[in-house]
């Protein structure tokens, strides 16, 4: 959909989009000549792939590469190339024939859809990898004063202890000065003081949220300059981007957020040096996948404990390098904060399930799925979000059979930072 097509659009790809697949079929007639990539989301359905291919093998004028990148190099391949995102498959689960790659879109993230469309293009390294040198080597921050006196400095609003040590990380690589408050009302705080250009904050916080944080801000601006608040968030919720622009916001980034991508929303809404003082221009905010609320989405009894495909470890430390950087002194102090940090959650999610409390596990499963997905623990990251989504339903039942699962994955997750820290 749309959220796929921003996506691409960032990572510096030229896209068009159609909607069903009859246009699909009448814009092949008018494609003109060069390198295309089809990206289609077959949902529960059957895709008709060889009509796709005959449409392209009908016209004698075009080499059928189907690749959707800018500035493609032109290859003499006949064949189409496919990138097929389907619903309702294995967890994790990835195909690749000679001209099409598919994927699970109930469990696919960011980064797999561009490195599966990179692939496909036979342009993984070019186009999409974050760019990073050999060794990106532990980073020190700007000087506060200095983006202080620029008027960029940035105000991130994020509890989660490990999300505040990505972001920070990030923004520094970035080469952006940061103050982190802890919570709403602290951000609130601080950005009274007038010395912020920019605002990052996650949705979901205790005392006061990000929705009453912006609220806040917007009536406090009421008639002055009207500063960027950016939305960052581990959920991507069916009506939270039409709640964020609601209450004034003027972007919306899912985490954890690829260094390309958040480098890109920055740039485009933080003043540059030059022009301190001037408002940011009004756009839309990038679309959030249409995805059914957690009371909607139907649970099942919990399945067998997680397998993993050969080769897959509990923790793909990649996933944390190119959100950080690949410093093994940095990886090791990321990997070691969150386990501690990992520990006094789930001793949280444990607390509320003895204690019969489903919303107040369901909120500390929701902190633990966001750390969890940074540094690459993604079965974890996902039995997270199954509690989640069980605690807000407030279903107790399901959360005492997920608990044994998340305990076991935790371990394992635990036994293997423990055996990269020896």
């Amino acid at each position: 959909g749309d959220d796929l097509a921003v996506y691409l659009r960032y990572s510096g790809a030229a896209v068009e989009r159609v909607t069903d697949f009859a246009a699909a079929l009448e814009r092949i007639e008018t494609l003109p000549p060069g390198l295309w990539l089809l990206i289609v989301d077959a949902g529960h359905g059957v895709l008709p792939l060889e009509a796709l291919r005959a449409a392209f093998h009908s016209r004698p004028d075009l080499d059928p590469h189907f690749v959707v990148l800018e500035h493609g190099h032109h290859q003499p391949d006949i064949e189409p190339r496919f990138v097929v995102i389907r619903r309702g498959r294995r967890r994790h689960e990835r195909t690749e024939t000679v001209d099409t790659i598919t994927l699970d879109g109930d469990f696919m993230h960011r980064e797999a859809f561009l490195r599966a469309v990179a692939i496909a293009a036979g342009r993984l390294q070019e186009e999409v990898a974050v760019e990073q040198p050999e060794k990106v080597a532990a980073v020190v921050a700007p000087s506060r004063e200095k983006a202080l006196k620029e008027g960029r400095l940035i105000l991130v609003a994020e509890d989660n202890e490990i999300n505040q040590k990505v972001i920070r990380q990030q923004l520094a690589l970035l080469g952006y000065a940061a103050d982190i408050a802890r919570d709403g009302r602290e951000a609130l705080k601080r950005w009274e003081t007038g010395n912020y250009a920019l605002l990052l904050t996650d949705l979901h916080m205790p005392e006061m949220d990000g929705y009453q944080l912006t609220a806040a801000i917007r009536l406090a601006e009421q008639g002055g300059v009207r500063a960027p608040i950016i939305a960052i968030t581990a959920n991507a919720l069916k009506g939270e981007a039409e709640h964020c622009r609601a209450v004034g916001m003027d972007d919306y980034v899912s985490k954890p957020v690829q260094l390309t991508y958040l480098n890109a929303v920055l740039q485009k809404w933080l003043p540059s040096a030059s022009h301190e003082g001037q408002p940011a221009p009004a756009v839309p905010l990038p679309p959030v996948p249409p995805v059914a609320a957690p009371d909607t989405i139907p649970m099942t009894a919990p399945a067998a404990p997680v397998i993993r495909s050969a080769g897959e470890k509990p923790v793909e430390v990649r996933v944390l390098e190119e959100l950080v950087g690949n410093d093994p002194e940095v990886i090791s102090e990321f990997l070691r904060d969150f386990r501690a940090s990992s520990g006094r959650i789930a001793a949280e999610i444990r607390s509320a399930c003895q204690a019969g409390q489903a919303q107040t596990a369901g909120a500390a499963a929701h902190k633990l799925k966001s750390s969890a997905r940074s540094v690459g623990a993604l079965a974890l990251g996902e039995l997270c979000a199954e509690m989640e989504r069980t605690g807000k339903a407030g279903d107790m039942q399901a959360l005492n059979a997920l608990l044994p699962r998340f305990e076991a994955e935790l371990g394992v997750v635990d036994a293997y930072i423990d055996s990269r820290q020896a």
